[in-house]
């Protein structure tokens, strides 16, 4: 990746560069963040189904899934529906690492609202909505590997990625099969990280280190627009289809926070430092579209979905105009203090096609089973010059789930598994590198409630 100054190979393009003269280097990929699109479907049955519910939806979680299915909602409801429970094993460089989001807390949660009956009449309904459908947590990994004799490295990390997106929708119905919608709505992406990396090298009469730190807390506004329809078909099938705009920034920044220092056996002493306050930051959400098919039968439904994701030209994802500071200290001579320019942190997507397969089964009249499996393909096209992991997962979900007159709920669990290709880490001079490869097992467990009015 770019470097953070002119002729500092650094850590703040996130996959940083570190290395000596001797012939050591070690270059380190960013973060575990994973920024995939899929890997956490929310809603009381869709949850619990994949995702798969772009067809069949008709209540007040098509608000997020298809809009159209709002015009079948018969009445006034509002549902609340999180994955409560997250546990993740990730594993580095062959060795596993337990991290500690191990935890209670709405990893992806959801609230919709659907206006119908008994408040409004007619063949249109009114939606409000705010989903959360990306929460990553890394959880803090630390690391101490030698690379020969005389050389160690070590890496701490940590990163959250989040994203919500409040909004509003309507559904109509345009014919006695036919029903079109559209929403409106405000993505909100949180991205938090940090690193501290080192490297040293310890000799009979000396010892040489070499650190590099960053920290960026950041969150970026883009408005999102959806529109959708859905087609009752003959023999109980049904058709559905959503497409979701590119977002429009409205605006984004963040604090970074950078640092290096490179103490030499020789004595020389160089130090990097940057701090901006309000540093710009943008996320990009690229257009996006999704078809499903779904066959209705006496005691229950099953419906397949594919979903696109294009992709998203580099673009710079964090930028700075501020200088970062140098202090140049050689042995026996005075410090010399210069300003460097900053290289901005660049981002690109690649286009996506995800599947995803669920259905249900009446068990009673009112409580219903639901399995789902979903493939979730990450959207990372380099990398080798991104601040994300490109790891594909494949998951599945199962659940039960209550629908009463007034009231309703579900349970389920969910999981899914992935694992990124190697990555040089580290190497140095006659030894082969050191690789690095992140595997991701995740287990969920969901809950939902509904009130209908």
């Amino acid at each position: 990746m770019r470097c953070l100054v002119t002729g500092l190979v650094s850590l703040l393009a996130l996959r940083a560069g570190m290395s000596f003269a001797q012939g050591v280097s070690a270059s380190v990929p960013g973060p575990p963040m994973l920024p995939n699109y899929e890997r956490i479907p929310v809603g009381e049955r869709e949850a619990l189904e994949a995702g798969a519910f772009i067809a069949r939806t008709g209540d007040a979680n098509a608000n997020w899934y298809n809009p159209a299915g709002l015009a079948l909602a018969e009445r006034t409801a509002a549902n609340v529906s999180a994955s409560a429970y997250e546990a993740s094993v990730l594993e580095v460089a062959s060795v596993k690492r337990r991290t500690d989001n191990l935890r209670l807390s709405p990893i992806g949660s959801f609230f919709g609202l659907v206006i119908g009956p008994p408040i409004v009449s007619g063949s249109t309904r009114y939606g409000a909505y705010i989903a959360q459908p990306l929460s990553w947590r890394s959880g803090t990994l630390n690391d101490e590997t030698p690379v020969d004799a005389t050389t160690t490295f070590g890496a701490i990390s940590d990163a959250n990625l989040t994203r919500y997106e409040p909004g509003i929708a309507l559904g109509m119905r345009a014919g006695a099969a036919f029903r079109l919608g559209a929403a409106l709505g405000v993505s909100v992406t949180t991205m938090d990280l940090s690193q501290d990396l080192v490297v040293r090298r310890s000799y009979a009469d000396s010892v040489s280190s070499l650190r590099r730190t960053l920290a960026v807390s950041g969150t970026s506004w883009d408005v999102v627009a959806r529109i959708g329809m859905q087609w009752d078909l003959p023999g109980q099938w049904r058709f559905g289809a959503v497409a979701t705009a590119p977002g429009l920034q409205m605006f984004g920044s963040t604090r970074l926070t950078y640092g290096s220092s490179n103490h030499s056996s020789a004595g020389r002493y160089i130090d990097v430092s940057l701090r901006d306050e309000e540093a710009d930051f943008e996320y990009r959400l690229p257009f996006s579209a999704g078809a499903g098919l779904a066959r209705l039968f006496s005691r229950g439904a099953v419906e397949a979905t594919v979903r696109y994701f294009g992709s998203v030209d580099e673009y710079d994802m964090i930028s700075s105009d501020v200088l970062a500071t140098q202090i140049d200290a050689p042995a026996g001579g005075p410090p010399v203090t210069t300003t460097l320019a900053v290289a901005p942190i660049t981002n690109s997507w690649r286009e996506v096609v995800n599947v995803a397969v669920g259905g249900n089964y009446a068990w009673t009249k009112a409580l219903l089973i639901h399995l789902g499996v979903t493939t979730d393909n990450s959207p990372v096209a380099d990398p080798e010059r991104s601040a994300f992991r490109k790891v594909h997962l494949v998951g599945g979900t199962a659940g039960v789930s209550y629908q009463g007159e007034s009231f309703g709920g579900s349970l389920g669990l969910g999981y899914s598994a992935g694992s990124s290709d190697p990555i040089e880490m580290i190497a140095a001079d006659g030894a082969p590198p050191v690789e690095t490869r992140i595997k991701v097992r995740t287990f969920r467990a969901m809950y939902s409630f509904t009130a209908r009015f």
